[in-house]
């Protein structure tokens, strides 16, 4: 594929807020094509390859969520557009050392998107809809019905009502407070103080306002001031309900598809009485959502959306998860007794409790555990879970449909609705233990050199200490496990790192090499658990 060119569109005369203090940019896994593949998968769409696609991400930023994207799809383009000329000009910069040739950045308005951007198989707007004004937030879905290609999806996410309600009071109060024109800086110290002011003086036992103002305030208080100035202070947040949204998009010639986290939209995630009562009142699936934000106080979502000729199956068959992959970082909430019977047994994931007798469903819950982060087949997991009840080697038909499998496919499906186990068309591949010469991705190199932290390859921001930013940069598939070691050595003789041993600084060669030896190994199996390192 041929090096995207970097052209900017005609820049906004003035700076945006965002130049003035930039949003830090990250990767949001719920934007991931991979995600809003998977999901169309289920509803009977074959949208298209994420190995070979055009993306179009709407207020990227730095490119903290797209361009991890483009280091690992080189086959794919991808073009990120913001209005910010600063935070285009830092993503344009690691790009370009990343040597994303297929990453193109673009300082542009939604409103003024250049001619030359068309035909995208996945639009992302993240954190953009609800803090734009209206004529804009038009545009942006407008953009998405004229540029999907027939079988592309969406994602934009936006706050909604009825949930924003009540933060959106606190928002009003902290912007009546900081009004007058003043620095960032200054703002943030300024809502900071009436926030803690008033949750101080409004008693909170048995006060729901009291209660909220805390609840606000024990939200805020890790959060840094860029959140806190674009979030709360912005002179644009506009929520929706839901149905507003539907009814907008539909002018667009979009429909709704579903939502990014599968399990919101679960209906059997609700009580019995609940779920009967919902699907009483609702006669479509946008009545359905709305009245579930209803009883959930929603206040923001991640819809997915494709055009309105699209044809959505909501019958989820497990047969559509002969073409998926499966990982969960499950356990046994106490030994398992036996895998063969019908004796029960408790997994969990996270909050996720699963409980079951059925032989099947125990073997593969506990062969996934094993395996974490990574995935496996529908058909190679259920080969294997049978091999694990029979205690033996068996061959199976993956291509074939049984019994089993079918009671499989309809337990994962239910476990994927309540997040115990995650569900993916095209999955990264990971490296599950060191190799003797270790990679990782030329973007992640890069990001551990600038930014200090990096994005690993199931998408997600993953911190790390000094002497972990070092090795990774290190880490270009040419250099073995023992090469690494010596150069941490050499760095202890050069005083550039010391070893300590017991709260004391170590000074004997020997002691210093088998310590800088564990460190090495110990950081690189992190790497691997931590889905840094790329398969072999």
């Amino acid at each position: 594929m041929q090096p995207l060119e970097q052209t900017d569109a005609p820049a906004p005369e003035t700076a945006t807020p965002y130049d003035r203090v930039p949003y830090k940019s990250f990767p949001f896994r719920q934007s991931h094509p991979e995600r809003l593949a998977t999901i169309a998968k289920l509803y009977g769409i074959e949208s298209p390859s994420i190995a070979s696609c055009r993306v179009l991400e709407i207020g990227c930023a730095s490119g903290g969520n797209l361009l991890p994207m483009a280091d690992r799809f080189r086959n794919s383009e991808f073009v990120g557009i913001d209005l910010s000329n600063a935070q285009i000009s830092a993503g344009q910069k690691i790009a370009k050392e990343a040597n994303l040739s297929n990453a193109r950045l673009v300082h542009c308005d939604v409103r003024s998107i250049p001619s030359d951007l068309k035909d995208f198989d996945y639009i992302i707007a993240h954190g953009v809809f609800s803090w734009i004004p209206n004529d804009a937030q038009t545009a942006l879905l407008e953009t998405c019905g004229q540029l999907l290609t027939p079988l592309g999806i969406g994602y934009i996410s936006y706050n909604t009502f009825p949930g924003w309600r009540m933060r959106g009071m606190i928002r009003d109060i902290m912007s009546y407070h900081t009004r007058k024109p003043g620095k960032p800086e200054d703002q943030v110290r300024k809502a900071r103080a009436l926030l803690n002011f008033l949750a101080e003086s409004v008693p909170v036992d048995g006060n729901p306002y009291g209660m909220l103002l805390n609840t606000e305030l024990e939200q805020l208080q890790d959060k840094e001031d860029y959140y806190l100035i674009h979030e709360h202070l912005e002179e644009v947040n506009e929520p929706i309900y839901f149905s507003e949204f539907a009814e907008r998009i539909e002018k667009a010639g979009l429909q709704y598809l579903g939502e990014a986290d599968f399990s919101v939209m679960a209906i059997e995630n609700f009580s019995p009485s609940v779920a009967s009562m919902l699907n009483n009142l609702s006669e479509n699936i946008v009545e359905k959502e709305q009245y579930m934000d209803f009883v959930r106080n929603r206040m923001f979502r991640q819809t997915l959306v494709c055009r309105d000729s699209v044809s959505i199956d909501r019958g989820l068959s497990p047969a559509r998860l002969r073409e998926l992959h499966i990982c969960s970082n499950t356990k046994p909430a106490e030994p398992i007794r036996s895998l063969s019977d019908n004796s029960p047994a408790t997994f969990e994931s996270g909050a996720s409790v699963t409980k079951t007798t059925d032989p099947i469903v125990k073997a593969a819950l506990a062969h996934l555990g094993t395996i974490w982060p990574n995935y496996i087949s529908f058909g190679r997991l259920v080969a294997i879970a049978r091999s694990l009840i029979a205690e033996q080697a068996s061959i199976v038909d993956t291509t074939g449909s049984s019994s089993e499998a079918d009671r499989l496919g309809k337990s994962l499906l239910r476990c994927y609705a309540t997040g115990h186990v995650e569900l993916s068309i095209e999955p990264a591949q990971y490296s599950p233990t060191p190799p003797e010469q270790p990679r990782a991705t030329d973007l992640a190199r890069t990001m551990a050199g600038q930014i200090g932290f990096v994005t690993n390859l199931r998408h997600e921001t993953v911190n790390l200490s000094d002497i972990e930013k070092r090795l990774l940069l290190k880490l270009d598939g040419t250099i073995t496990v023992e090469h690494l070691v010596t150069e941490v050595c050499e760095l202890m003789d050069q005083g550039l790192l010391i070893a300590h041993q017991n709260g004391e600084p170590v000074t004997d060669a020997d002691i210093c090499r088998a310590i800088a030896d564990e460190v090495v190994r110990d950081s690189l199996s992190k790497f691997s658990k931590m889905a840094l390192l790329i398969e072999s």
